[in-house]
């Protein structure tokens, strides 16, 4: 009972009873033993966690926490903060302080308003049911955001006592992989807000960054621990075809935004890991709620013990999960409206929230209205009937037709009888009654419903039907005016009216207007309700949602009175406008807005709206590589936002071919040695030019006879040849540890024993220029392996080839002695002579018990006998080992023992 969607037109609810406490949540169907019971209603949810005492915490979209305690829900909030709730901002995450008991932590997630657009991660203290005055303390706060979705802000506190911090890509999907970014991340943070220095990106990356646990994210909406082994399950909401469960491990990289649901034929990143578990969208089409049921009392069937429970927003169904193999076992329960949240209770309960519609005349709305309901379900082993949720009071105008309406689980068939003043009425067998043509003497009437099956029987609440002879208001919108329409980035300005039949023009403090963006068959928040004006403004935003068949739909209600209300529609169409993407020369795959498409290619959006286009930054055809040079009348950057201006419009990418240079490789120094001792003065086993740094060794070495498959080393240098100026990203993938040094600069640290491993650094080189290069690599038992690519700003990752390197050794019949390092074993300081052939700069590094680098600086030597000193107080005892490295690449080792 609201506007079409497809043309403009104002409208009002004429006939329909107000409840005194509308609901429009629906109760589940469950499978048979289980039962379930609506604890409160009205809320506006984003997020919920369970108190040591009992106590259910719920976040508002609004900035408000609510407490559920007592079977009520309690008046006062919690916790009330100002947020940014346009569209999918708010606060948007809750958790508690593992020692809430002693501390009274809570760490809350949220957009801060006043047009800062970001995320902030605060910390609050609770005394009793309230948050003390001023206790926020800011912990983290989160790179700006580039829309007004995917946000992200799902928390848990691991077994290992660390913070972990699931965020958003904001709509742009290129964010979820940069280790620059914090959009579309798991962080890992002090409950203090530092960054623990064992995260796998620590040593890569720097300030805040260093936060970035594992990446590849698009829209992590929850995330769930098992309290018994503390794996943590993340659901990733999905774009085009797949929803995701995905397990979070250290460093990993879950594909987004080239790679949706399990990866096939895409290219792989850096340490890409799978999804656990994926599903189609053709089982639902949002991944949501998520609980390992692991309770400290069990109640459901041993079954579903250690089982995981997991949602979805859109087919309203809860679904179980076996965690041990990533098998689907059952649908546990269907038909919720808009599943949003489950939580296990330490009584073996099961509770969800619900979403809800819009509660405004519309059952397909999902916006910021007080909709959301909270359930518990239980096992009772027996399918008899149980009444979960109860018929509403109602206020009605004489004459009106009204609804009662009640929702029951139980074994099928349920059958239901309603009765008005304890009589039954004739027919009224459904779960919802119509009570006709309401009289005045119909006022004060009791209405409930009796439900039975063969296995029992229950019977609702009593429901008042109050009857007025009052009339509902009329509220009238005279802005915008019918056939409005819009673009991204106007002003929409509302203004209206009302008037009571009884009491005549209604004051601004009776009015309250909302205005909902939509998309097809759902919608977002545009303006969350306000009340006490009778006109205004609404910025329309330039990103979101870039489909065309979108609008806005605004709403204002009237109050009179005595309660009664009445609301009055008005859609606003969007202008929409046509764009070419092209290429030069044209066939070229690009990104626009995440998908992937080949040019020449043409699309329609709303005019005003930022699209974001990137083509790929090389591609291989028939007469060579391409590369990216430039947009037509526009920059270099390969990203381009672009705003869509009216009519039809064209943006082109041109590209040149990329010209090779005439490089034969590196010269490759291998040595027999391993990383525990000292290369030998005499030299390298031998030296030769490789081409390309991709070897793998297995268990044997580049030479059998000469080299040792356990214990060797080899040292490539030369100079290195960049495409172009520009930042570039080189990888290592070794197995054991490597060093990368370009221009002396240590790009990449992986000086330690492993199993092949992946790391990756960035440094800016000039092009037209050779630069140095030096890749120091050690195999230390077991396979040997060593592979070194590049990308660039322009140009995918790829192998280096040989065309870009050129070999080159320094060599010097004078070499660098180091004598014994004195005392060994060592307490507070150690003692190293170096005799040196001529005045040089070392690098000296000191390598922890378990093979990390725990120190290193340069070290001037002058020619002769030069002596230095090192402090070792404040390391642990055990072995460590120097490494040093001449002005010529050689490297030298000792260990020594620390007390």
């Amino acid at each position: 009972m609201r506007a079409t969607c497809l043309r403009v037109a104002t409208l009002f609810l004429i006939g329909v009873a107000q409840p005194l406490f509308p609901s429009k949540t629906l109760a589940a169907d469950l499978l048979s033993g289980f039962s379930e019971t609506r604890l409160a209603s009205g809320l506006n949810p984003t997020a919920m966690v369970m108190a040591p005492d009992g106590r259910i915490l719920i976040a508002e979209k609004n900035g408000k926490v609510r407490i559920f305690r007592n079977d009520s829900l309690v008046t006062i909030p919690m916790l009330s903060i100002a947020v940014d709730d346009f569209n999918e901002r708010g606060l948007e995450g809750i958790v508690l302080d593992p020692s809430f008991e002693q501390n009274g932590y809570l760490y809350v997630y949220y957009t801060v308003p006043n047009n800062a657009h970001f995320n902030r991660l605060s910390r609050f203290q609770i005394n009793g049911d309230l948050a003390i005055p001023g206790s926020e303390t800011v912990l983290f706060e989160m790179d700006p955001l580039a829309a007004g979705i995917h946000n992200g802000g799902a928390m848990q506190f691991g077994n290992d006592g660390k913070l972990y911090v699931a965020t958003g890509d904001g709509a742009y999907g290129a964010y979820a992989g940069d280790l620059v970014k914090t959009h579309g991340k798991v962080l890992r943070l002090n409950p203090d807000g530092t960054i623990p220095e064992d995260n796998p990106f620590y040593t890569q990356t720097t300030g805040k960054y260093r936060a970035i646990y594992a990446r590849g994210l698009r829209n992590p909406f929850t995330m769930t621990k098992d309290p018994v082994t503390g794996r943590l399950f993340v659901n990733d909401v999905g774009r085009e075809d797949w929803e995701e469960v995905n397990e979070i491990l250290p460093g990993a990289h879950y594909g987004w935004q080239n790679i949706e649901g399990k990866r096939t034929s895409q290219p792989m990143p850096v340490a890409y890991q799978d999804p656990f578990y994926t599903y189609s969208h053709v089982m639902g089409c949002a991944v949501v709620g998520g609980s390992f049921y692991q309770p400290a009392q069990g109640q459901f069937p041993q079954e579903y013990v250690g089982k995981y429970f997991f949602g979805d927003y859109c087919n309203g169904s809860i679904r179980v999960l076996n965690p041990d193999n990533g098998q689907f076992v059952k649908v546990f329960a269907t038909g919720i409206n808009r599943l949003l949240l489950l939580l296990t209770g330490p009584d073996g309960s099961l509770y969800y929230i619900a979403r809800g519609g819009l509660g405004d005349g519309s059952d397909q709305d999902n916006t910021g209205s007080n909709e959301g309901s909270l359930w518990k379900i239980n096992y009772t082993g027996s399918g008899a009937p149980h009444v979960s949720v109860q018929p509403q009071p109602v206020l009605v105008p004489l004459g009106e037709t009204t609804r009662f309406v009640i929702q029951a689980s139980g074994a099928a068939p349920l059958q239901n009888q309603w009765e008005v003043n304890g009589l039954e009425v004739a027919g009224a067998t459904h779960p919802a009654f119509d009570f006709p043509a309401v009289g005045i003497e119909d006022d004060g009437s009791l209405v409930r419903c009796r439900v039975w099956n063969d296995l029992g029987a229950d019977t609702s609440q009593a429901a008042i039907l109050s009857v007025t002879t009052n009339r509902r208001p009329v509220p009238r919108i005279s802005l915008p005016l019918e056939f409005s329409t819009y673009a991204g980035g106007d002003t929409l300005h509302f203004e209206g009216s009302a008037t009571d039949p009884e009491s005549g023009p209604l004051p601004d403090s009776a009015l309250t207007w909302k205005i909902d963006f939509y998309h097809e068959a759902h919608a977002h928040p545009g303006l969350m309700p306000v009340s006490g004006i009778s006109s205004g403004t609404f910025v329309v935003p330039r990103v979101g949602e870039l489909s065309e068949k979108v609008w806005y739909l605004v709403s204002l209600t009237a109050t009179d009175p005595e309660g009664l209300k009445q609301t009055a529609y008005l859609d606003i169409k969007p202008r929409i406008s046509t764009f070419r993407v092209e290429t030069n020369p044209t066939g070229i795959p690009v990104n626009i807005d995440g998908l992937n498409v080949i040019t020449p290619w043409e699309g329609t959006g709303v005019e005003g709206m930022e699209r974001t286009i990137e083509p790929v930054a090389t591609v291989e055809q028939p007469e060579g590589r391409l590369i990216f040079r430039n947009w037509e009348n526009a920059g270099r950057e390969t990203l381009r936002t672009y705003v869509l201006p009216g009519g039809v419009s064209k943006v082109e990418a041109w590209y040149s071919p990329l010209l090779y240079a005439n490089g034969t490789g590196l010269t490759g120094s291998y040595y027999s040695n391993n990383w525990n001792n000292p290369l030998p003065d005499t030299g390298p086993v031998f030296r030769r030019i490789d081409s390309q740094i991709s070897f793998d060794w297995g268990e044997s070495s580049p030479d059998p006879i000469q080299i040792s498959g356990n214990e060797f080393m080899v040292v490539w240098e030369g100079s290195i040849l960049p495409y172009e100026s520009e930042e570039v990203t080189f990888y290592t993938l070794a197995d054991d540890g490597c060093q990368l040094y370009l221009d002396d600069q240590l790009v990449i640290d992986d000086w330690a024993p492993h199993r092949p491993t992946e790391r990756e650094g960035k440094i800016h080189l000039e092009g037209g220029q050779k630069h140095s290069i030096r890749l120091v690599y050690f195999e230390y038992i077991g396979g040997a392996q060593i592979a070194l690519s590049w990308s660039g700003e322009r140009f995918s990752r790829e192998l280096i080839p040989q065309s870009q390197l050129f070999p080159g050794v320094s060599d010097s019949s004078a070499s660098l002695v180091m004598r014994p390092i004195y005392p060994s074993p060592a307490d507070d300081f150690i003692s190293v002579w170096f005799v040196a052939p001529a005045a040089q700069t070392l690098t000296w590094q000191l390598l922890g018990p378990s093979g990390r680098v725990v120190d290193r600086q340069r070290l001037q030597v002058t020619e002769g006998e030069s002596l230095h000193f090192f402090d070792l107080r404040g390391y642990a005892s055990g072995i460590y080992q120097v490494v040093v490295q001449d002005a010529q690449g050689k490297i030298y080792f000792q260990k020594i023992r620390k007390n």
